[in-house]
């Protein structure tokens, strides 16, 4: 299969399309498999709310050995955290 140049990075947007938000944090391994056999060398992950947080951090062992053995990239771990976006409603409710 042909691969995509390291600097085309499979967005973690594919796996919430395919299994909804957020996706099962168990099936991570399954993900990272699946956009590996998409010919990416580069894949996002995230960490979406606190337990699947939690659930991915549990799994960072496997998932760095998943990595070494596909030989993929992870330009960036996105954290996806509510209050994090909610700056602005805090802001205008001061003023």
């Amino acid at each position: 299969m042909k691969k995509f140049n390291k600097n085309i990075v499979c967005a973690y947007l594919y796996t919430i399309t395919k299994y909804g938000y957020p996706p099962a944090a168990e099936n991570t391994l399954k993900y990272i498999d699946e956009m590996s056999s998409l010919g990416f060398q580069s894949i996002e992950l995230e960490g979406i709310r606190e337990e699947h947080l939690n659930k991915v951090y549990e799994l960072k062992n496997d998932i760095a050995q998943k990595l070494i053995d596909l030989k993929l990239n992870i330009p960036y771990f996105c954290v996806v955290l509510p209050k994090l976006s909610s700056l602005l409603k805090r802001l205008l409710s001061i003023s």
